[in-house]
């Protein structure tokens, strides 16, 4: 649960557990048809998906809450290939937290991420606004592919860039933006969402080597983790259920993230080149699938 840690390192405290039908009333469902106001709608990104709202969400099977009090999310296969409408698109789900944190250890046991051609799914912490504001991508899934991409986006007038980020602090690498050097593409360390040197939307994007999505998820699921310190940094791990730190599975958890392996994912929030306060503010949890249409980051 979020709780932004002392400067003498305790261990996180738990204040937010989201489980069942807990978990239902702690998330609005944004819909296609909602008015735009920038906190409540859901963007389908040009692509076929129709977010609908919570009630025709349950009634249509899309949210399920399993009698051990899992939460199941997914999209609307009632209706056939050809009954789907052109102008309409094919039923799903985008969930956005009530709640919003400034900083904080964020926990996801999830036992299975959709994939499959045209299924884009996401889990990510995002600012009110979200085309202006910040955004970490927890999860970001692209078809059949087995690599996660975790990114870090800030608005196109934000400062942060990763240039003198240390590699052998992560497991992960970065992922090939557009810029070329001696015939070499440089890594996407520039994390505005508009930026000339790396690909539309691409922003700051690091690529695990353990491939966790896709046919080649673990089927006993796992616990996607990012820290977010708008002092030092964001931080991102991937732990599979059986590897999972003992910190996070004890009833009542004390994680001490600084004591775990090599985060797959680490952004500086340094003051002189990503400031995390001004960039990371007001996050709130945002869990969607979508179905084909542009990436944005």
């Amino acid at each position: 649960g979020p709780s932004p840690p002392s400067q003498c390192a305790s261990p996180y405290a738990l204040t937010h557990t989201w489980q069942g039908d807990s978990m239902l009333s702690a998330f609005h469902f944004a819909s296609s048809s909602t008015p735009a106001t920038a906190t409540a709608t859901a963007t389908s990104s040009e692509g076929p998906a129709r977010f609908v709202g919570r009630q025709e969400a349950v009634d249509g099977g899309m949210v399920e809450v399993t009698k051990d009090g899992d939460v199941i999310v997914r999209v609307d296969t009632a209706e056939g290939e050809g009954e789907v409408g052109k102008d309409e698109g094919r039923k799903t789900v985008s969930l956005r937290s009530l709640d919003a944190f400034d900083a904080g250890l964020f926990v996801f046991h999830i036992a299975h991420v959709p994939f499959g051609c045209g299924v884009w799914p996401s889990l990510s912490l995002q600012g009110p606004h979200m085309d202006k504001d910040a955004q970490i991508n927890l999860i970001e899934g692209i078809h059949n592919g087995a690599r996660n991409h975790f990114s870090v986006s800030v608005g196109a007038s934000s400062p942060c860039v990763q240039a003198g980020a240390d590699q052998s602090l992560t497991s992960g690498h970065w992922e090939a933006s557009r810029l070329l050097l001696d015939n070499i593409r440089q890594p996407s360390r520039h994390c505005s969402s508009i930026d000339e040197l790396q690909y539309p939307s691409q922003a700051c994007t690091l690529l695990p080597e353990e491939p966790f999505l896709g046919p080649s998820q673990p089927s006993e699921g796992g616990y996607f983790v990012v820290e977010l310190d708008s002092d030092r940094h964001i931080k991102y791990w991937f732990f599979r259920s059986s590897e999972a730190p003992q910190d996070l599975l004890n009833d009542h958890p004390t994680p001490t993230p600084d004591a775990w392996k090599r985060p797959h994912g680490l952004v500086s929030l340094q003051t002189d080149t990503c400031p995390g306060w001004d960039n990371f503010r007001q996050m709130q949890v945002v869990l969607r699938t979508g179905l084909c249409g542009d990436r944005r980051g």
